[in-house]
C-alpha cells in the first residue's frame, strides 16, 4: 500500500512537470543514459562528470552513481541536467526522501519554486523526522508571498528539531509577515539567547519597527545583518560537498572548520596538497590547522612559506601578526600588522590586530584610532564591540564610548560584562542612576560577578560625579 501511494505521488508530481515518458515502470538498468554535461563544464568539473557517467555505463543498476553525478551537476549550477538526472533516479526509486529533496533544491535553485515546494511534500510523506523538509519549504512559501502556509510548516519543523535554528527562524519571519509581532519577537528573543547571529538582531529589529518600537529597532539594526545564515541541513551539504575546483575544496574546509570537523578537513587538506602546493589559501588554512593543534612553530613556518610565494598578501601578514604575537614577540607582530595594512587598507582585522599591539604597550590614542579605522570599515564580532567601548572610555571619549556600549547590550544583551562597561561609560558622564541601572541588569544575568559586584560597592561608596 505504502509503495502505492508513494508511486501516486510520484505520477502526479511528473504530471505537474509536464513530463512524459516516465513512470515507476522498470528499474535502474531500464533507465535511459545521463544527461551528458561536459560541453558546459571544464576542469575537475568535467573530468568529475566523466567519471560518473563511466561508473554508471559500467553498473546501471547502481543508482548511487547516477545520485552522485545529479548532485555533481547541482553544485556546480548545471541545473537543468541535475532535474534530469534526478528525475531518472526517481524513476526508478521513489522511496528515497533525500533524492525527492535533492531535485526540490534544484528547482528552487532554477527559480521553479511550485515544483520545488511538490517536490519537498513528497520528502515529507517519506522522512517527515527530517526538519529541513519543512522549514526550507517554509521559507519558499515565504518568498511566494504566503506567510500563511508557511507558518503550519515552520511550527512542525521545531516540533520535529526544536535544535535547529531554521524551523525558529522561519516561523519568526512567517510571524513577523502576518503581523503577529508580539508572538514573532518572543520567538526571536527566546532564539536570541541561544545565539548571537546578527541575522536574529536583524529580524528583532524588523519585528519591533513594525510594533512601532523605534528605539528598541534602531539599536537592534545598527548590529543586525540581513543576509541569513546557513542553517544545519546535511543533505544539501553532500551535494556542497559534490563541488568541484579550488574554491570548491576551500569552501568544504571551512565548513569542516566551522562543524568543529578539524580530523576531516585535516584529511582534505593533505588530500589537496599535492594537486594545489603552492595555493597560499590552502597554506593558510594548514597554518590555523597547526595553530588549534599548539604546534606554533610549524604554525609560524607554513606561513613563511606562503610569504615567499606571495610577498605581498596581507592575509599572510596579518597570520603571523597573529603567530608572532602568540609567541610575544612584537617587535615583529608590529612589522607584519603594518605591511598587511600597507598591502590592503581595507582589511578591519588588521586594524583591530594594530589596536591589540597598541594596548599592549599602552598606546591608547594609537589603539583608539586602529580601533576608529576597524569599525569604520565594518566589525560585528561584540567582544571587539566591547574592547572599542572600554578603550574610548580611557580615551575620554565618553558619549562614544556608552553608544558603543548600548549598542553591546543589543548584539550581545546576556553578557553581564557589557553592561558593566555601559554602567562605567554612563557613570563618567555623570549619570549615576542610569549606570546603577546598567549594572543591575547585569547582576541580574550573574549575581555573583565579583566584577560587577566591586563597580557596584564603588559607586555606592563615591559620591556622584558633578560637572
Amino acid at each position: 500500500m505504502a509503495r502505492t501511494i508513494r508511486s501516486t505521488i510520484y505520477t502526479i508530481f511528473l504530471l505537474s512537470l509536464s513530463i512524459s515518458g516516465m513512470s515507476c515502470d522498470g528499474g535502474p538498468g531500464a533507465l535511459p543514459p545521463p544527461p551528458d554535461g561536459t560541453d558546459r563544464a571544464a576542469g575537475e568539473v568535467r573530468t568529475a562528470i566523466e567519471s560518473q557517467i563511466g561508473l554508471i555505463a559500467a553498473q546501471p543498476a547502481d543508482l548511487a552513481h547516477r545520485a552522485e553525478l545529479a548532485r555533481i551537476y547541482q553544485a556546480n549550477n548545471l541545473l537543468d541536467f541535475a532535474v534530469t538526472t534526478w528525475n531518472q533516479v526517481l524513476k526508478a526509486d521513489d522511496d528515497n526522501a533525500e533524492h525527492w529533496y535533492c531535485l526540490s533544491l534544484a528547482l528552487q535553485k532554477d527559480g521553479r519554486y511550485e515544483e520545488a515546494i511538490k517536490a519537498a511534500a513528497a520528502a515529507r510523506a517519506l522522512a517527515p523526522n527530517r526538519s529541513q523538509v519543512w522549514w526550507r519549504p517554509a521559507m519558499w512559501e515565504m518568498d511566494m508571498g504566503r506567510p500563511e502556509l508557511a507558518e503550519p510548516l515552520a511550527r512542525e519543523a521545531i516540533r520535529v528539531d526544536a535544535n535547529n535554528a531554521g524551523g525558529t527562524t522561519a516561523l519568526a519571519l512567517s510571524l513577523t509577515q502576518t503581523g503577529k509581532l508580539n508572538e514573532a519577537i518572543t520567538v526571536l528573543k527566546d532564539l536570541e539567547k541561544k545565539t548571537s547571529h546578527p541575522y536574529i538582531k536583524y529580524l528583532l529589529g524588523q519585528a519591533y519597527q513594525r510594533a512601532g518600537n523605534t528605539e528598541l529597532s534602531q539599536g537592534y539594526l545598527q548590529v543586525g545583518k540581513a543576509e541569513k545564515p546557513k542553517f544545519p541541513d546535511p543533505w544539501e551539504s553532500r551535494i556542497l560537498d559534490a563541488d568541484r575546483g579550488a574554491d570548491a575544496t576551500l569552501a568544504r574546509i571551512d565548513r569542516l572548520f566551522d562543524e568543529g570537523k578539524r580530523d576531516e578537513a585535516a584529511k582534505i587538506i593533505h588530500e589537496a596538497s599535492d594537486s594545489m602546493p603552492d595555493n597560499v589559501n590552502l597554506m593558510h588554512r594548514r597554518a590555523d590547522l597547526y595553530r588549534t593543534r599548539g604546534d606554533f612553530k610549524r604554525w609560524t613556518m607554513e606561513l613563511k612559506r606562503a610569504l615567499k610565494i606571495e610577498p605581498e598578501n596581507a592575509v599572510t601578514h596579518l597570520n603571523l601578526s597573529i603567530a608572532y604575537r602568540n609567541q610575544e614577540n612584537y617587535a615583529q607582530s608590529m612589522s607584519h600588522v603594518v605591511s598587511a595594512i600597507k598591502h590592503n587598507p581595507l582589511m578591519a582585522d588588521s586594524h583591530l590586530q594594530l589596536a591589540r599591539l597598541h594596548l599592549l604597550n599602552q598606546n591608547v590614542s594609537e589603539a583608539v584610532a586602529a580601533l576608529d579605522e576597524a569599525f569604520r570599515l565594518g566589525v560585528d564580532d561584540p567582544r571587539e564591540q566591547l574592547q572599542y567601548a572600554h578603550v574610548l572610555l580611557r580615551a575620554g571619549r565618553f558619549d562614544e564610548a556608552e553608544r558603543q556600549a548600548r549598542l553591546v547590550t543589543f548584539s550581545d544583551s546576556q553578557n553581564p560584562l557589557s553592561w558593566a562597561v555601559l554602567a562605567e561609560t554612563l557613570d563618567a558622564q555623570g549619570k549615576r542612576q542610569e549606570a546603577m541601572a546598567a549594572l543591575d541588569k547585569g547582576l541580574l544575568l550573574d549575581p555573583n560577578n565579583q566584577a560587577l559586584r566591586a563597580i557596584r560597592i564603588r559607586f555606592q561608596r563615591n559620591p556622584i560625579p558633578t560637572g
